[in-house]
């Protein structure tokens, strides 16, 4: 955002937002502030507006809707300067008539139409978007819960649609008619297991690169494989690796307007002693990390057999939705791998 407010602190941003949400024409939304420090603007009593996210990043603005940043932070900049010289407090602010325009603006296409009503978005790809918005995704569980098979699902809906994908494998779990398929769609499929490259793809490549789609498949495996070799501060260094990771491609998705999708695994069970720490309650490999993706889905087989497998990635952490609720149902046969969202309305 062009112009953003110089010296901005996590509390003159607390200030300035408790102060808008005060206001006659906005008391329809409410304010919280997260563990993090972030400040999410709900609109009260409804699902249909997608929240809004406003933080500071070394004394700047940021926003996860672009153009509500922009006009807040037209409000803000006259905010502050008061703050410093004393003079009287600005009138003009961001109209909630306004807001709600931005936010319908911002929507993905709904596909609305006067006979039919509102119908949902077809490729899975769209669908991601009209549910999730423009954010991180993270896919984990127990090996041979068929993530990869959803993720090339998933990458080869987008592509036949017409979107640009780029596909990071760090374990090689893909078979050759799997990669082949890739290529065929046009995807981007890159494969290394060493960690030096791929910190240099994820945070040297993928911010620069101009696709709709990017997939890491994993982004905790290439860690886990050297984690029982490692000294302590090594272990350190590597769990910080992966928050840094997640922290890339979350501002990738805001930067880009995109979604991203990593693929995890849970943490061991070892040493557990706490019911809610072992089975489908452990959470993903890399401690603080699990806080940035802004949905946490867990990934289990609900069949296996000779004609074929299926699983379900279920809610493990999604606003608005309840835990072990289905997300995706995944279908595996000779004939490859299918996806399909079985979300229910919040």
């Amino acid at each position: 955002m062009a112009g953003k407010p110089q010296d901005l602190s996590t509390e003159y941003l607390e200030q300035a937002l408790k102060e808008w949400s005060e206001l006659e024409e906005n008391k329809s939304w409410l304010c919280r502030k997260t563990p993090e420090g972030h400040f999410v603007l709900s609109e009260n009593g409804t699902s249909e507006t997608q929240d809004i996210i406003v933080w500071q990043d070394n004394g700047k603005l940021q926003c996860s809707n672009p153009t509500f940043g922009t006009n807040f932070n037209d409000w803000l900049k006259p905010w502050m300067k008061e703050r410093g010289t004393g003079e009287r407090k600005p009138t003009r602010v961001p109209l909630m008539a306004d807001l709600q325009a931005v936010v319908s603006q911002t929507q993905p296409n709904q596909g609305k139409s006067e006979d039919a009503g509102q119908d949902k978005p077809g490729s899975i790809y769209d669908q991601i978007l009209y549910h999730f918005g423009p954010d991180l995704l993270e896919v984990f569980g127990e090996t041979g819960t068929l993530k990869s098979k959803g993720m090339i699902a998933i990458a080869l809906n987008a592509a036949q649609t017409g979107k640009h994908v780029y596909y990071l494998d760090t374990e090689r779990n893909l078979s050759p008619r799997d990669v082949a398929r890739l290529y065929e769609a046009g995807i981007k499929y890159e494969y290394t297991p060493i960690l030096t490259q791929i910190d240099d793809k994820i945070c040297k490549d993928i911010p620069g690169m101009d696709v709709d789609l990017v997939i890491v498949d994993s982004i905790g495996m290439p860690v886990l494989r050297r984690f029982a070799s490692m000294n302590a501060r090594e272990r350190g260094d590597a769990l910080l690796d992966i928050i840094k990771w997640l922290g890339v491609l979350k501002e990738w998705t805001f930067n880009h307007n995109a979604i991203a999708i990593v693929i995890n695994q849970p943490q061991s069970e070892f040493g557990k002693t706490n019911p809610k720490e072992k089975g489908d309650y452990r959470m993903p490999f890399g401690d603080k990390g699990n806080y940035i993706p802004g949905a946490l889905l867990l990934s289990k087989k609900t069949k296996d057999s000779s004609q074929g497998s299926a699983g379900v990635f279920q809610v493990y952490r999604l606003r608005d939705h309840a835990w072990g609720e289905p997300i995706f149902q995944v279908e595996v046969n000779n004939t490859g791998a299918s996806i399909k969202m079985v979300v229910q309305e919040a």
